[in-house]
């Protein structure tokens, strides 16, 4: 039996991958890609820097409520800020704990609930 598979396994097609789809994208196609781009390069606003109270008290809520969050960094790269998301998961001095990423607390820029608050809370 395994003598059989061997065999024709040699006789096999070999996929090609993405190359035999590359002929469906239309020129049509790419210019309302490169429109889209052009237009969410443009509509790009930068995160408000929140007040340093207000960071501590969304850091307390994640972390008593388990809620996932974004934080925002005040590192640029391309005229773009970092972010990461996660639980807070504890603190260290001065430095968080969100997910596996250890972030300083005057990193931070902005802080977003990626999960509903109930309104009791």
């Amino acid at each position: 039996m395994k003598e059989k598979f061997y065999r024709n396994r040699e006789n096999l097609k070999v996929d090609r991958g993405m190359v035999k789809w590359q002929g469906f994208i239309l020129s049509e196609h790419s210019e309302v890609l490169r429109e889209l781009t052009e237009q969410y390069s443009e509509c790009y606003e930068p995160p408000v820097q929140q007040v340093e109270y207000e960071i501590e008290q969304r850091l307390k809520m994640a972390y008593i409520q388990h809620l996932r969050i974004q934080v925002i960094l005040n590192f640029l790269e391309n005229g773009r800020y970092f972010y990461c998301t996660g639980y807070v998961l504890g603190y260290d001095g001065e430095d968080i704990w969100i997910g596996h990423q250890k972030i300083h607390r005057t990193a931070i820029r902005r802080i977003i609930y990626l999960e509903e608050v109930k309104f009791w809370q």
